[in-house]
């Protein structure tokens, strides 16, 4: 088994921050005040975060610091009621937000995961001239761009003395996914049903994933370079053999949105301009509607956000709010009676990851980065305050701490800015004192 250095936690309990805390770094806003966070964050029982460490933000393609950048919302007056997306933006210097928030770790002994949203969701906040450069990165050179501008921001922590508070780096967060495996793919030209070269094209990704793995283990022996998934079932194939840990995903609760009151949305013909023929829209979504493309206009019509996030915005500002609850007790319910569903999601997915652990890397720590459910309506509670949602949670917990994870988050709605935070900091404490104790 890689050996996990002395001076790191003998588990991670993590809290998702994302990039929020340079998002939300604005005075009044969630992330404002630092040390605040972290002490709350070690009186829920967290000892690690999980953050975006802002590639593409803290240096320009020529390695001079950017300095203040500026941040706006998704869609600037609706996306604000979306978890996740309910930072108010504004100007922050990255690079000085970073290491102020490693000196506070450092003070109050947390650690932070150094990962990186830039071509999945992080473009979507800033400016097209940033944007446009790193897009004009060729996706078969971004791995190693990404690990090159990790170098510059931990030899500044090292200069400083702050990488000790580093529990592990990921090259990007869903190394599987569209923005970067997808990206590679459909710029690497291949026949239609040729399975050979669609091998072979994953392979070559698999072979500069670990090219970036193998930069930074070569230049930092001391830190531990992990590979980051979507799922357990990412294809053995693009798992990254040099990885030192394999942190993963599951959302295993997600499906209780999309299969419901989101389904609609997801058919190719779905029809925006008339929501009401479907039964379920109709009897929560308001009157008189905002429409798709007004949304759209507000984010400029930008191509490089899924267009499902959109519909996802569009869907729940447009939720009556006179409404809410009874949509939010309908959750609860449809949970209640579905639960053993998502039960064996659950084991399934450790089930898979036990066994591509076992079979290809039987010395490599397991993390679960990101869990159960995402962004909803920022006014749901349904999962805050249903007993039988955190005794799935429990369940959950209790089989990381059997197969001996290293890492585990609770759930991905676990940073300040969400609810929970703020309401319910006993249930994430239990939960995190669960996976820590004996």
């Amino acid at each position: 088994m890689y050996s996990i250095p002395k001076h790191l936690p003998n588990k991670l309990t993590i809290s998702f921050w994302f990039l929020n805390h340079f998002m939300g770094a604005g005075k009044g806003d969630f992330y404002h005040d630092l040390e605040k966070r972290i002490i709350e964050l070690k009186a829920r029982a967290f000892n690690t975060i999980r953050l975006d460490a802002g590639i593409g933000l803290c240096y320009d393609k020529n390695g001079v610091p950017r300095g203040t950048v500026e941040f706006h919302e998704v869609f600037p007056g609706y996306s604000a009621i979306m978890r996740q997306m309910n930072c108010k933006g504004g100007q922050c210097d990255v690079l000085k937000k970073l290491l102020e928030l490693f000196a506070l770790a450092k003070k109050h002994d947390v650690y932070v995961i150094l990962s990186n949203w830039f071509y999945l969701h992080t473009n979507w906040y800033i400016s097209d001239e940033i944007k446009k450069a790193m897009f004009a990165i060729p996706a078969a050179e971004r791995l190693m761009y990404m690990a090159k501008e990790y170098g510059k921001i931990i030899d500044l922590l090292i200069e400083k003395n702050l990488h000790t508070q580093i529990a592990f780096v990921e090259v990007t967060n869903e190394s599987d996914g569209g923005a970067i495996w997808g990206a590679f793919k459909n710029a690497t030209a291949t026949s239609a049903g040729n399975q050979e070269a669609a091998a072979s094209t994953m392979h070559r990704f698999r072979e500069l994933h670990e090219d970036a793995i193998a930069y930074l283990r070569g230049k930092y022996p001391f830190l531990l370079i992990a590979g980051d998934t979507a799922g357990a079932g990412t294809p053995v194939d693009m798992l990254p053999r040099n990885m030192q840990i394999w942190n993963y995903h599951t959302y295993y609760l997600w499906g209780l949105y999309t299969h419901s009151y989101e389904m609609p949305l997801r058919a190719p013909d779905f029809d925006l301009a008339n929501p009401y023929k479907y039964p379920m829209l109709r009897e929560f979504m308001r009157n008189k509607l905002v429409s798709f493309d007004e949304i759209f206009k507000s984010a400029n019509c930008d191509a490089s956000i899924e267009t499902g996030w959109v519909k996802r915005v569009w869907l729940y500002y447009n939720t009556d709010k006179d409404k809410l609850n009874m949509l939010d007790d309908w959750f609860k319910q449809k949970f209640i009676e579905t639960m053993d569903v998502y039960k064996e999601k659950v084991v399934t997915s450790f089930l898979k990851a036990m066994e591509v652990k076992t079979k290809h890397f039987p010395d490599i720590p397991l993390v679960i980065g990101e869990s159960a459910s995402y962004c909803a309506h920022v006014d749901f509670r349904w999962e805050e305050k249903s007993d039988e949602y955190w005794a799935l949670n429990e369940f959950t917990t209790r089989l990381a701490k059997k197969n001996n994870y290293w890492g585990y988050m609770a759930r991905t709605n676990s940073g300040p800015e969400d609810p929970v935070w703020h309401e319910f900091p006993e249930r994430l404490r239990h939960i995190n004192e669960l996976f820590l104790n004996d």
